[in-house]
């Protein structure tokens, strides 16, 4: 009991580093001598240092006598290589910590297991699994990236209580505004955020997290053909533009922010591309219905969030036909109904 308590913490602190990250791991990290926490930490960015060394220079002058007779608690397993920063496993065999409580084994291949199997070498007695269906869920993002070296893909479209996303000729609300803060909250926690030609031309949205405190993702426009229309909102110079266009598309003369790519021979070779060259980790689909629907026949989503609106607009764009998928859990938000699907890909 004593183990998943500790570890629960780890998980709050490792959350403080949602949407900071970049390409690494959600990770927190406690050290704790006869049930009394003496240092915490999580990682906090990208290149920097990551949970176990911010935990232990947490400690204070007068604990750090005990940090060899401690219990390090840490929700993703230490790294035993050299990257942008030391390993880990070295730092916790330097501070002679006895013993080590880890949530996850690490999906990076580089590491998987290594780690553990190097503290165990050195005598450090390991304990790991503890909390691991909830550690495994804080490194979602990152276990996708490692393993199928594309970007976690969360589809979220909200709908009518009829059934539909909107009319063919122009912008509707559906939602309310509450649920814009829900929105933009999630826009803060994801690299990449996409939706079709259509879309840019028809609600010329600018899918920022103007409402939200955090940073603006990175907009990208699908299109197969035609380019999306110029609007001073898609467009603006508040996040980069990436319109996904074939190579003979004319570029935009008039905002040297928009870079146009070429997709690739299939929809999931060119997610791949955008994973691997523009390093978006976690990508956001916003609409409308031909890009959902490209994504879901291709099997190409982890998570689906559907908003669903007391309001009827009796005819208009069908909402995305998931009857086939059960919602894992939904909640409310003020008149909205708000149902979320996640895929086991493993």
């Amino acid at each position: 009991m004593q183990d998943e308590l500790y570890m629960r913490r780890c998980i709050d602190l490792a959350q403080k580093g949602r949407g900071k990250t970049g390409l690494n791991p959600l990770v927190g990290a406690l050290l704790v001598h006869n049930n009394r926490i003496i240092g915490e930490g999580w990682h906090k960015g990208y290149g920097q240092a990551h949970a176990e060394p911010n935990a232990l220079s947490s400690v204070s002058k007068k604990d750090r006598s005990l940090i060899s007779k401690s219990t390090l608690y840490v929700s993703l397993e230490p790294c035993s290589h050299f990257g942008k920063t030391p390993p880990c496993t070295e730092l916790i065999i330097q501070h002679q910590i006895p013993r080590v409580v880890i949530g996850s084994v690490d999906p990076n291949p580089i590491v998987n297991g290594r780690g553990i199997a190097k503290l165990k070498e050195a005598g450090v007695a390991v304990t790991s699994g503890v909390l691991s269906t909830d550690t495994n869920n804080l490194i979602k993002v990152f276990k996708t990236n490692q393993l199928l070296k594309r970007p976690y893909i969360t589809i979220k479209f909200a709908k009518s209580c009829d059934g539909f996303i909107g009319k063919k000729e122009a912008a509707v609300r559906i939602s309310d505004p509450i649920t814009d803060f829900f929105t933009h909250r999630l826009r803060t926690e994801v690299s990449g955020i996409a939706v079709g030609r259509n879309t840019a031309d028809i609600d010329s949205p600018q899918l920022t997290s103007r409402k939200y405190p955090g940073k603006n993702p990175m907009r990208l426009i699908f299109c197969s053909t035609k380019l999306p229309l110029p609007n001073d909102k898609t467009f603006d110079y508040s996040a980069p533009t990436i319109v996904v266009a074939p190579k003979d598309a004319t570029p935009y003369p008039f905002n040297k922010n928009i870079t146009i790519l070429a997709p690739e021979e299939t929809l999931k070779k060119t997610i791949e591309k955008i994973y691997r060259e523009l390093r978006v980790d976690h990508l956001l689909i916003e609409g409308g219905s031909q890009l959902i629907n490209s994504f879901l026949q291709e099997g190409l989503w982890d998570e689906i969030i559907v908003i669903e609106s007391s309001i009827k607009l009796h005819s208009g764009i069908t909402a995305p036909d998931l009857g086939h998928f059960k919602p894992a859990f939904s909640f409310s938000l003020k008149k909205d109904k708000v149902w979320v699907y996640q895929r086991d890909k493993w």
